[in-house]
């Protein structure tokens, strides 16, 4: 006689995650995010980017003055734009970092050619025909490096370059930075102080191994600075050199990339190292407060700045500024395991979106999408499929606004 076997019963353990509406520091998962904002509990779309109205190919904008904007041209120099009159050569020279610098009514630059000094914006003035990649104000001179060398002008007169306190260390000089005192950037970093009379100046290093310095990174907030180097990112402050943001380093170079500050928060363009590393493919908008990354745009701009209130980005040629009435596409997306390397089969998505989302759920091959209105109330989606994992992708073709995003799902246990 045989007797069947009593099979155990089936006991169903639920699963639920609430989606990280951050952006990942440790598998770089900020990296596939598309044009994202963090802003309080809610992710938001990035502002958007406008075409300017100039119709000439531009590299790199430089600064203001008055109602003009100083901007290098790709192919004929540096130029002064105004939106109601025909745009004004200042400088015929090849394209390259341009560094400037304001002092009292005077907007000077540096090219390749040399230094320039212009009140209008119309006319310049040949100031010296060195060319200094990283201009800096500090003492009521102005500071410059080149190569090893640091030169400065006169006290006081910044028509003069005094040849005689030029400076050359035995290491190269990427960038210079006034804070308390005057710093000059490089893998080797040094301090440079007068004394009481500005005559016997000390110029002493401080910071070692620092990388090569990226000079178009170099940006202040008050007391501190920060820059990119090779390395990464650093803080500079009281003499004290800080790596920063240490986790970006395994997935961004910082080779080659510009920074600016805007709103408070640095802005910088540079390279995914999971793509081609041919430009800067990304633009991060970091808060150097808490460390958190605000924003990620999907934007390959290879030059940007800030000048006054506005800010510039130049791809391919072509002058964009930032306009918060231009919308934009965004994209965020998470992996998610529920913490369970079992199989598990997903039973709704629970999420507050303001603006209309489609929703798409992969996982275990198969990849299903869930169109959702935007309400102002929170909504309960049915899902099907299963999978040990799944990766979540929330597309906005018109703006996100997203504050919150579940996952429920259930095991089987025998």
């Amino acid at each position: 006689m045989f007797f069947r076997k009593k099979i155990g019963s089936t006991s169903v353990r639920k699963h639920k995650v609430s989606l990280n509406l951050d952006f990942d520091k440790k598998r770089g998962d900020f990296l596939k995010q598309k044009n994202v904002a963090r802003v309080g509990n809610s992710l938001l779309s990035t502002v958007g980017f406008r075409k300017s109205p100039y119709n000439v190919g531009i590299s790199r904008t430089v600064a203001r003055i008055g109602d003009y904007l100083v901007a290098m041209t790709a192919a004929k120099g540096i130029y002064t734009f105004n939106a109601t009159e025909p745009a004004v050569s200042l400088i015929e020279v090849k394209d390259d970092i341009i560094s400037h610098v304001k002092y009292q009514d005077k907007l000077v630059l540096s090219c390749v050619k040399g230094t320039y000094s212009t009140t209008n914006g119309m006319f310049v003035e040949q100031m010296t025909t060195a060319y200094f990649p990283s201009l800096a104000v500090c003492y009521d001179r102005i500071f410059g490096v080149n190569g090893y060398d640091l030169s400065m002008t006169a006290a006081g007169d910044i028509t003069q370059w005094d040849d005689t306190l030029k400076i050359t260390a035995h290491t190269k000089l990427d960038a210079v930075v006034a804070l308390d005192k005057l710093y000059v950037l490089g893998d080797t970093c040094y301090t440079l102080t007068p004394d009481a009379e500005e005559i016997d100046m000390k110029f002493v290093p401080f910071g070692y191994g620092i990388g090569d310095v990226q000079t178009e990174s170099v940006v202040t907030f008050g007391k501190r600075a920060i820059f990119a180097s090779s390395n990464g990112l650093y803080e500079l402050k009281s003499t004290a050199i800080t790596p920063i943001f240490t986790y970006l380093n395994d997935y961004v170079s910082f080779d080659g990339c510009v920074a600016c500050a805007y709103n408070g928060k640095y802005y910088v363009t540079c390279k995914r190292k999971d793509g081609e590393l041919t430009c800067n493919d990304v633009m991060l908008v970091l808060d150097v407060n808490s460390e958190q990354i605000c924003s990620v745009m999907n934007v390959q701009m290879q030059h940007i700045n800030a000048a006054e209130g506005s800010f510039y980005a130049v791809s391919d040629s072509v002058l964009y500024y930032m306009s918060e009435e231009e919308q934009v596409e965004s994209t965020y997306c998470q992996t998610v395991d529920f913490k369970s390397t079992d199989v598990k089969y997903l039973d709704k998505l629970t999420l507050r979106s303001y603006t209309d989302v489609d929703v798409w759920v992969n996982g275990n091959g198969e990849k299903r999408r869930y169109s959702v209105q935007g309400k102002c109330g929170i909504q309960s989606i049915p899902l099907a499929g299963s999978g040990r994992q799944f990766d979540v992708v929330v597309h906005a073709p018109n703006g996100l606004q997203l504050d919150m995003l579940e996952l429920s799902a259930r095991t089987y246990e025998v």
